[in-house]
């Protein structure tokens, strides 16, 4: 009688367990791509400026030739695409990123970053010969000017900090040292954000990553994220 009792809530979890992960594929299966906005002061800007952050597309689909994404890059009108790394997956083929890369490349200033899957991959080689044809600069400690409408900011990234600590260490230094010398509005790239107390030592005004994948599981104005790689349970740094 016990052995049946166990063998039915190991049945019970068991289902809900499936159900979950049904509605979860589900839910993402037919979920659109939603933006969202955000409106960050800058007294060294006169007017606006539109930044368009694309982050941890792990070489996935949207739409035939990515037309779906790009749609909605359109829609945001920006005058730069950041791309904060993980636009390609370690264990997934890199045709939907180059893709992509190829298409927004040809429509927008574009910056990036290296995430860990680049690194995972092992193929970073082919990572930059593919950015190199989308004519898309990487920024590993560069601090590059970009000018739009009249007005000019500067954009600096740095490189994945799972691939080297010293590398990102000695970045974030260089990176550093550029934006003392300069009174231009900062935008600074960094992939994974736990490491925020490093970062804010760049004196950077504005701070972009990605990696936590909006904390991995949430549920929308109770729990920011479940978990998030890199900083485990509940993690603060996630949407």
């Amino acid at each position: 009688m016990i052995a049946m009792k166990r063998i039915g809530w190991l049945l019970a979890i068991g289902g809900t367990i499936a159900a979950l992960l049904l509605i979860t594929i589900l839910v993402n299966a037919f979920a659109g791509i939603h933006s969202v906005v955000y409106t960050i002061p800058a007294a060294e800007l006169s007017g606006g400026l539109r930044l368009a952050l694309v982050s941890d597309l792990h070489s996935s689909r949207y739409g035939f030739r990515q037309e779906k994404l790009m749609r909605a890059i359109d829609a945001a009108a920006p005058d730069v695409v950041l791309l904060c790394g993980d636009i390609f997956d370690a264990a997934a083929p890199f045709r939907q990123a180059s893709i992509f890369l190829e298409a927004v490349g040809q429509a927008y200033p574009c910056y990036y970053v290296f995430g860990n899957h680049e690194y995972n991959s092992k193929k970073v080689d082919t990572v930059r010969e593919i950015m190199e044809a989308a004519g898309i600069p990487i920024l590993e400690g560069d601090s590059l000017r970009f000018t739009a409408n009249g007005q000019s900011i500067r954009i600096a990234g740095v490189t994945d900090v799972r691939h080297s600590y010293g590398d990102y260490t000695e970045q974030l230094a260089r990176v550093a040292g550029t934006l003392k010398r300069t009174d231009e509005f900062s935008v600074l790239l960094s992939h994974q954000p736990q490491y925020i107390a490093e970062i804010l030592g760049t004196g950077a005004d504005l701070i972009l990553s990605g990696h936590t994948h909006g904390g991995q599981w949430s549920i929308p104005s109770v729990v920011n994220g479940i978990y998030a790689p890199g900083q485990g349970l509940l993690p603060k740094y996630a949407g």
